[in-house]
């Protein structure tokens, strides 16, 4: 006779997985096993909206919110750096005074790989230090680098930018910058 048949997943499928589910009867112990297939990543602005992968996001205004996921962020210097304001998809340096600095922090909540440019413009008078690990550079007014780092979870990435005149031209620019995690989700 006819029998009613019942659904269970066994194993759920990931966005790189699959999982297995089974038809089976109460009745007369009737199983019939199904494959579930992967999901496969699913991005809004380079974030799996499923597993939280992180694959090649570009961090501007409007990615900013998902990048305060991936950092803590530590910006409370008396000039701090201006971040990813609606007219520039980049941080900028604010402090033209004499002998002043801003220092601003990212701290990794997990692991990912960035990278970046930095722009330092105007005079000699102004200069911006990276320093992520063990890695550590200053550039000075007119120069121009761009970096890619492996950053660990709980490890840091610092931009300190001093001003050693008063130059109403001199600021630092970080820009272009990409996030990829290191290790994706099964």
């Amino acid at each position: 006779p006819y029998k009613s048949y019942q659904y269970r997943v066994i194993t759920d499928a990931t966005c790189r997985r699959q999982g297995q589910g089974e038809y089976y009867c109460n009745d007369c112990g009737y199983r019939q096993s199904e494959i579930i297939y992967e999901y496969g990543h699913s991005y809004s602005d380079g974030v799996c909206v499923r597993c939280g992968y992180i694959y090649d996001m570009h961090v501007n205004s409007y990615t900013q919110t998902q990048f305060k996921k991936v950092f803590t962020v530590s910006n409370a210097t008396k000039t701090p750096f201006a971040m990813f304001t609606q007219s520039y998809d980049c941080i900028t340096t604010t402090n033209k005074t004499a002998n002043s600095t801003a220092t601003l922090t990212f701290t990794a909540k997990s692991d990912i790989i960035i990278s970046f440019a930095v722009d330092v413009f105007g005079s000699e008078t102004g200069s911006l230090t990276v320093s992520c690990g063990n890695n550590k550079e200053t550039l000075r007014g007119g120069s121009r680098n761009t970096y890619n780092y492996t950053v660990r979870s709980g490890q840091t990435i610092t931009f300190t930018y001093t001003q050693t005149e008063a130059d109403t031209s001199g600021y630092a620019k970080i820009s272009n910058m990409y996030i990829t995690s290191v290790n994706e989700p099964y």
